[in-house]
């Protein structure tokens, strides 16, 4: 009897902590893995899982900006460098970005491709990839790099019954990479990076690590976060401190719009509505933002400086808008869709027209 009560008595105490809404309504990924498997997009016939890149667990690189710029004048040696330190990091998020799409893509739901995905996982917890020393610019690549992997762990995760022990350490180093990114991300908050596109990021792949490890502390912080950033935008839709990136001013506001919708439609995923908040600031940025893309004058006039790119405007920089497109088409954005679909960008799953564009 006595056991009973103790028992009732701890449950009603989970469910006024929250607990229990937790494990009733665990949080899902910006995405619907369910519709998506089996949907014939692609052939996974002939899969041959290759061995990953050996694990980069310091990171140690410099920047690519000349200094005293701004960070808006590229250094092209400087991003000779930097792109060359990252080639076994960005060959191992690649593939695995790659290989989840190409898995929920299939014709027939291939085991063989999610098994590679996870034994690629496997490999670089075990070598405890990016939990290591740091530069600044490391920082910044471990920040992006979270939401990546979480990205590519969501859509496999359940394809079949993985080795336990294994998917425990997976899950581990997600945490405890998680942890690096959410403290590196709430000291120091007088920092530029700590309140620009840096954080904008970092709060996405904090948010996606939650949902992988069903981490609502690690949800909640990212929304929170995401309120900060809908507080930041001024009533003519830009962003102060993208606004200081000068000539690469539009550039970074194509850049923290992507994240900044990609937060919202995760969060709405999970039943909380950050798409109006702020009096619909994310609104304002995200016109403002495409109507730089047909005309830069707007930019142009505000920083004194003629915009320009690193890289080029291609479907990767502008995939955020399958997302938005699938919650509020406007004839502007479907036209920008249109051109550049399939619209690729790691950052935010992969084939964002698979994962997110209206079927």
């Amino acid at each position: 009897m006595k056991l009973s009560v103790f028992l009732i008595a701890s449950t009603l105490c989970m469910i006024g902590m929250g607990y229990a809404k937790d494990i009733a309504q665990p949080l899902q990924p910006p995405f619907d893995v369910n519709t998506l498997l089996r949907s014939p997009d692609a052939e996974s016939t002939n899969f041959i899982c290759k061995s990953p890149p050996a694990s980069v667990k310091d990171l140690t690189f410099d920047g690519f900006y000349k200094h005293g710029s701004g960070s808006s004048v590229v250094d092209k040696e400087a991003m000779r460098k930097y792109r060359t330190a990252r080639k076994p990091i960005d060959k191992f998020a690649r593939t695995i970005i790659k290989m989840s799409d190409r898995y929920l893509a299939s014709a027939e739901s291939n085991a063989a491709i999610a098994q590679c995905v996870f034994d690629w996982l496997y490999q670089w917890a075990s070598g405890r990839a990016f939990l290591g020393e740091v530069s600044r610019q490391g920082g910044y690549v471990r920040k992006w790099a979270l939401g990546t992997i979480s990205l590519a762990y969501l859509k496999i995760r359940k394809a079949q019954s993985f080795d336990a022990t294994k998917q425990k350490k997976i899950k581990k180093w997600i945490a405890d990479w998680a942890e690096i990114v959410r403290d590196d991300y709430s000291t120091d908050i007088h920092k530029s990076s700590r309140n620009n596109n840096h954080a904008y990021w970092a709060s996405w792949s904090v948010g996606l690590a939650g949902v992988a490890l069903n981490n609502r502390s690690h949800f909640d912080w990212m929304v929170e976060r995401q309120h900060i950033a809908m507080r930041q935008i001024e009533d003519d839709g830009t962003l102060p401190l993208e606004m200081k990136r000068r000539s690469k001013a539009l550039h970074y506001h194509v850049y923290s719009t992507q994240v900044l919708v990609m937060i919202a439609a995760l969060a709405a995923r999970n039943g909380t509505n950050l798409f109006g908040i702020e009096n619909g600031a994310l609104h304002r940025l995200i016109k403002r933002t495409v109507s730089g893309l047909s005309n830069q004058s707007y930019f142009t006039e505000k920083t004194g400086k003629k915009q320009t790119w690193v890289g080029r405007v291609s479907g990767g920089k502008l995939a955020w808008m399958e997302a938005y497109n699938a919650r509020f088409p406007t004839s502007e954005i479907k036209r920008w869709i249109e051109k550049y679909r399939p619209m690729k960008n790691r950052r935010i799953g992969g084939n964002a027209t698979l994962l997110y564009g209206v079927r």
